[in-house]
Order: structure tokens, then C-alpha cells, then sequence
């Protein structure tokens, strides 16, 4: 196989749950359809690793192993003190990637890292990249790894779309293309687990000429299915992986697609958009239709994007001030409102924050936790290539601001996690050889002395 065509591979199974981007509508098939491909003749299939055992509950070629015992599980996370490029005077500490890097070049992990905070604790799923491997790892930031999926073949077989919440976790597995062998993006299933469980269930078999690409988000309300291309939101049974309902879809509202999927605490909440014209977020609980949570309706001089929620505090993007469809926003400004209202239906008005430049609409989620949001922000009209990116850390009691460049010698991405201590981040650091690689990085959220009362934390400046 080309080694162009499998990087292409690899880079769609390692994209982010809940992405909008290409592919096709999808129609879920019977509950019990199967799929029985014919495939290329696969290469000889590695071995799993010592420790590790083969894991053929959906193909017995695919070179998919776990580990045996929780004795064969990786060495938990270390963390070291972050490089330069660090934000100075304050606690930044990034993983420590201790391993060797993988064959796609130096890499140690790949650019996707859900992330589950419970009780003060995180847990993630990230991909660890090791020689002519891939290690698909649930591991407390402090404490157990919980799960390890070897990949011995990953230019046939390989995992990707993942999520982890409630004590659950979901891998897409990708078919395969019955030419080449290589991983692709119909057909497939789903391996689902809980946290702690080895050896992960099989679910929602697809025939493998089924065309759609798709990706998953998880909870205790079950399991979620995004098409990619933002048409269809699905709910399906965990345990069965039987289909419960279509939550919300282009065909049953205004042609708008879906995007930032958040189910929390029994609710399930996203963005739509048609188009670049009119956004809306939305939502769903048990015992009543999705509905609107805020829109403007047809008012496209209006809207509202990038929905984050905790379980408790909802947070979003709110813009106006347009002169006609498809243009920016001349003002966005940062609403908290309460999720408990969310749940139940539209809320009617929510607390403006704080008037923001500079972050984009309609681009990346906020990540909320303990009285703070952060957001990837994109940079405006007129910025430079120095203004590329930024990580904008808000507090919301107040709405006061950091921002943490996304520039090298080490560029904050992505926000995972917010905890009341610490704000948890992709990182990009470079490498003895000048190429940049993926790390997480955690910055303290130190107290300061005029603090009073629980959850009230400051980043120091």
C-alpha cells in the first residue's frame, strides 16, 4: 500500500468526535445486519505484544489485541515540567512521552484526547504511538490506566472517533476497502467498554459498502452517533446497540446540519447551521423532543454557536450585527447560563459575560469546569501569522481573560479539561529535528491569597 494513501487513512481515524466535515448520509441498518466482507488478503497479522492477547470479536485478521491482565496495562502517566514556550510564573507540567516515537514520523501521541472529569479527577483516551503500533490508552491523569487496545496492523485496521464520559468509553473500528485492505471509512463497528473493562463489546456491525462516516459521543444516556457531514444524530441502546430514535436530522428541521455534540447529565445538547446564515443550539432529554435551546429563528443578523457545558453551567458564543448572510458578526459576546434550564427546554435569556474579539464563531467548542470556559480562538481580519491561534482561558464570575498563544516554541491547542486547579490542553512542542509533535499539557490554576470560598481559582498572570 502507498504510504500516501495510508496516511490519509490514518488522519480520518484519528478526527475528532463530533467534527462536522465530508461524507454521506447514513442509513442505519437492522439491528442484527452483519457484515461479511471480502477483503484483499491481509499480511501476516504481528503478534500481540507479551501480555497481550488477540481480541477477534470483530475480525480475527485485523491484529487487534488487549491486554490479558490489568498486570499487562502500560506504566501510568508521568508528567515532567513543560518545555520553553511555557506561559512563565505559573505551574505548567506536560505529559511525559517516555516511549519511542511511532513510524509516521517522530509523533508520541495523536492530536485527539477526550477527556472525563469526575470527582476532581480527568481521565482521558488518547492514542500513544509506539514503533509499528498504535496504543489506544484510558488513563487517569493521576492514577490507573484503566484500558489499552493494541493496534499490530494499523495500515489494515485501525480505531479512531473516540469518546469517554460516565464511566464509558467508544472506538469506531474502520472497515476496510475491499481492494486495498486499507482502513476506510465505510463499513466498520463500534467497540464500546466500560471504564476497567478489557476487552470491549462489539456494536453496530456495518455492511461494508454502508457509505457513511460517522462519529460517536457516549454517557449514561446511551450511545450517539453523529453523521459527519452534520445531517443525523442518532441514539442507540448501549447494551444492545439497538437504534432508540433519530434525535435530530436535516430532514425533520430547516436543512441545518449538527455539530459539538455534548451529552451531560442526562441531556444532550449541539450546535446547528444552515449554511453560514443562521446558527441555533439545541437540545434533548429523556421524555421530550429536541428543541431549541437559543436561536434567533429566521433573523440571520443573529446567532449562536460553540455550546460547552458541564453538567452544570452552559457557556456560548452569542453574535449580531451582520448586514447580511455569510458575513462575520460585527459584536460576539461570551452567555453563561444555567444547564439545569437547558434541559428542560429553550433558555429565554442567559448572562452576558463579557463582549470578546478575536475568537471566532461557529469554529470550536467552549470546555467548561468549576466557574471557567476556555476556547481555541481563531484569529480575525487583519491578523498575522504570529495571531494564528489562541487558547483564551475564561473566568466567568467576572469574565476576566487570559490567553495563552498558540506560537512556537510551544503552541497551546485544543482545551481538554477544566478541573477547579487545572486547565488541560493539547500542546504542540518541537522536536530535536525541527518537526512539531502533540503533547497534553496541565497549567495550575493557582489560588491567590484574597480567594474566598470553594471553586473560586485564579490563573496567576
Amino acid at each position: 500500500m502507498r504510504r500516501a494513501a495510508w496516511a490519509a487513512a490514518l488522519a480520518a481515524a484519528v478526527s475528532a468526535s463530533g467534527a462536522p466535515g465530508s461524507g454521506a448520509p447514513l442509513s442505519p441498518p437492522p439491528a442484527d445486519a452483519v457484515a461479511s466482507p471480502r477483503l484483499a488478503p491481509p499480511a501476516p497479522a504481528a503478534g500481540c505484544p507479551e501480555g497481550y492477547v488477540p481480541e477477534d470479536g470483530y475480525d480475527a485478521s485485523c491484529g487487534f489485541c488487549v491486554p490479558e491482565s490489568a498486570a499487562a496495562l502500560p506504566a501510568t502517566i508521568a508528567w515532567r515540567p513543560c518545555g520553553p514556550g511555557a506561559p512563565e510564573g505559573v505551574d505548567c507540567r506536560q505529559m511525559d512521552e517516555a516511549w519511542d516515537p511511532g513510524r509516521f514520523g517522530p509523533e508520541h501521541i495523536s492530536q485527539v484526547a477526550p477527556a472525563w472529569v469526575h470527582g476532581g479527577a480527568v481521565t482521558f483516551a488518547f492514542s500513544r504511538l509506539v514503533g509499528r503500533t498504535i496504543e489506544r490508552i484510558v488513563a487517569d491523569a493521576d492514577g490507573d490506566v484503566h484500558q489499552a487496545i493494541v493496534e499490530t496492523a494499523p495500515d489494515r485496521c485501525t480505531l479512531g472517533a473516540y469518546d469517554l464520559r460516565d464511566g464509558r468509553v467508544v472506538w469506531r473500528i474502520y472497515g476496510r476497502d475491499a481492494r486495498s485492505g486499507a482502513p476506510t471509512t465505510q463499513g466498520g463497528a463500534v467497540y464500546a467498554a466500560e471504564v476497567g473493562e478489557l476487552r470491549p463489546r462489539v456494536l453496530l456491525r456495518r455492511p461494508p459498502a454502508d457509505p457513511g462516516d460517522r462519529s460517536f459521543a457516549v454517557s449514561a444516556l446511551g450511545l450517539f452517533e453523529l453523521d459527519t457531514n452534520g445531517s443525523a444524530l442518532r441514539q442507540y441502546d448501549w447494551e444492545t446497540g439497538t437504534l432508540l430514535r433519530t434525535l435530530d436530522s436535516s430532514a425533520q428541521g430547516r436543512g441545518h446540519t449538527i455539530a459539538h455534540v455534548w451529552p451531560r447529565d442526562g441531556a444532550v445538547y449541539w450546535d446547528t447551521a444552515v449554511g453560514s446564515s443562521r446558527f441555533a443550539l439545541r437540545s434533548w432529554s429523556p421524555g421530550r423532543a429536541a428543541a431549541d435551546l437559543v436561536s434567533a429563528g429566521e433573523d440571520w443578523s443573529r446567532g449562536a454557536a460553540d455550546l460547552g457545558v458541564d453538567g452544570r453551567t452552559l457557556v456560548w458564543a452569542e453574535g449580531d450585527g451582520r448586514a447580511s448572510p455569510g458575513e462575520p458578526f460585527s459584536a460576539v459576546r461570551l452567555i453563561e447560563a444555567d444547564a439545569a434550564r437547558g434541559g428542560g427546554g429553550a433558555v429565554q435569556k442567559g448572562k452576558e459575560l463579557a463582549r470578546v474579539s478575536g475568537v471566532g464563531f461557529a469554529s470550536s467548542p467552549f470546555v467548561v469546569g468549576c466557574g471557567y470556559a476556555a476556547k481555541l480562538a481563531s484569529p480575525g481580519a487583519g491578523a498575522t501569522a504570529d495571531d494564528a491561534q489562541t487558547l483564551l482561558l475564561f473566568r466567568l464570575r467576572d469574565g476576566r481573560t487570559w490567553s495563552l498563544p498558540h506560537r512556537l516554541p510551544m503552541q497551546f491547542s485544543t482545551p481538554l479539561a477544566i478541573t477547579c486547579t487545572e486547565l488541560f490542553a493539547l500542546a504542540a512542542v518541537p522536536t530535536d529535528g525541527g518537526h512539531v509533535e502533540y503533547t497534553i499539557a496541565r497549567i495550575g490554576l493557582e489560588p491567590q491569597k484574597s480567594t474566598t470560598g470553594p471553586g473560586t481559582s485564579e490563573l496567576l498572570p
